[in-house]
């Protein structure tokens, strides 16, 4: 297979493991953790060899990054802040990848207003926290920027390309889960939290893995300095 299909294709059936045997991740146990963070972790090679040194290179961090909050939200009594620091760092991958522009900038505002919004929903939920409220007012200052440049990037063709359409869909797949995620613990129970939380979240990594425009990768690209 070309391109690392063969790594989406690990993504896909490791993500049918997790369903069927790891789901839900109850009791906490280190082989659930690890069939969590499988699938993710077989899209990293995936990105890696799909893009070239800038995109491919930089969603490749996001996802590690995320396989780190995977392992940190599954202990999340003991390392939920650890998480949310881990997939805020995730996104900032993203935004570069999805391009740190200036254009678009009222799509930008909504995005914002979107940002605050959600956090004044959330707060309720995180006020008594000195620590963790300003996390999560800054993570969802980071996702919506995410959300932001992923929708942009639609913009900036004549027309709406395969991969431009995958991150943004992804972007907003994985508002979806992480706000579901957030009102199921800050906020009030959510009918099948875990069940719409992980199936979206999984949906916007292999979409935003997806974006990565096909560069050949070559030893010359990825030598370090």
């Amino acid at each position: 297979m070309m391109d690392g299909w063969q790594w989406l294709l690990a993504c896909i059936v490791s993500l049918v493991v997790r369903f069927v045997w790891g789901f839900p991740d109850e009791p906490p146990v280190a082989w659930r953790c690890l069939l969590k963070c499988l699938p993710v972790m077989a899209l990293v090679p995936f990105a890696r060899q799909r893009g070239g040194p800038a995109g491919g290179r930089c969603i490749a961090l996001g996802l590690a990054a995320s396989v780190v909050g995977d392992v940190c939200l599954f202990y999340k009594d003991s390392y939920f802040l650890h998480g949310v620091l881990a997939f805020g760092l995730a996104h900032c991958c993203y935004t570069k990848a999805f391009g740190l522009r200036g254009d678009h900038l009222a799509l930008g505002l909504v995005m914002l207003c979107c940002a605050l919004a959600a956090f004044a929903f959330l707060y309720p939920g995180v006020r008594d926290d000195a620590v963790l409220a300003p996390a999560i007012l800054a993570y969802s200052l980071l996702i919506f920027t995410m959300a932001w440049r992923a929708s942009a990037r639609l913009f900036r063709g004549p027309g709406w390309g395969a991969c431009e359409l995958s991150g943004a869909l992804g972007a907003a797949l994985f508002v979806v889960s992480d706000l579901t995620l957030a009102t199921n613990r800050f906020r009030f129970a959510v009918p099948h939290a875990a069940l719409v939380t992980h199936a979206t979240y999984y949906a916007a990594q292999q979409l935003i893995a997806l974006s990565v425009k096909r560069e050949p990768l070559t030893g010359k690209q990825w030598k370090l300095p």
